[in-house]
């Protein structure tokens, strides 16, 4: 912090002399304490939000953490909004950051509970599809076959 003041007389011609005095105020601000508080916790939790993906999908652990990982990032969303000052222009990068990482993780969680609903249900197809797959497309994949199968020394497959 550095200070400097400078003492001003002003005395216009027939009037008694005014004095101001006028600081200067040089204020330099520390990003350690927001790097420290923000900054690391909300990359480390995007990264543990990044490891949450890597869980297979029919476990019911992915959705214990990523619950988890949903209630850290609002807190964290909280934590910033009272650390940081409000400001009416523009909302602070970081925050972007972390409302980003906690949409991509609803999204998770929204994706992983629906595959798990869809893969525990236990039917059996409609008879109208069945027919139609096996019969209409089958036909249709086998004349497909003998059409090309005589040509089927110009394909190569690696």
């Amino acid at each position: 912090m550095e200070t400097v003041a400078y003492r001003n007389t002003q005395s216009p011609a027939g009037e008694p002399a005014t004095e101001d005095l006028t600081f200067y105020i040089t204020l330099r601000r520390r990003p350690g304490y927001y790097i420290l508080t923000l900054t690391i916790p909300a990359i480390l939790i995007s990264f543990v939000s990044v490891l949450t993906f890597a869980l297979p999908t029919d476990s019911n652990e992915k959705l214990v953490t990523s619950f988890l990982s949903i209630a850290s990032i609002i807190l964290m969303l909280i934590y910033i909004g009272n650390e940081l000052p409000p400001s009416v222009s523009q909302v602070p990068l970081i925050t972007k950051f972390v409302l980003f990482t906690l949409a991509l993780h609803v999204l998770s969680v929204f994706g992983t509970t629906l595959i798990l609903h869809l893969g525990t249900k236990e039917c059996e197809m409609p008879e109208w599809i069945r027919e139609y797959v096996l019969l209409k497309l089958g036909v249709r994949q086998l004349k497909f076959g003998l059409l090309f199968a005589n040509y089927s020394s110009l394909f190569v497959f690696i």
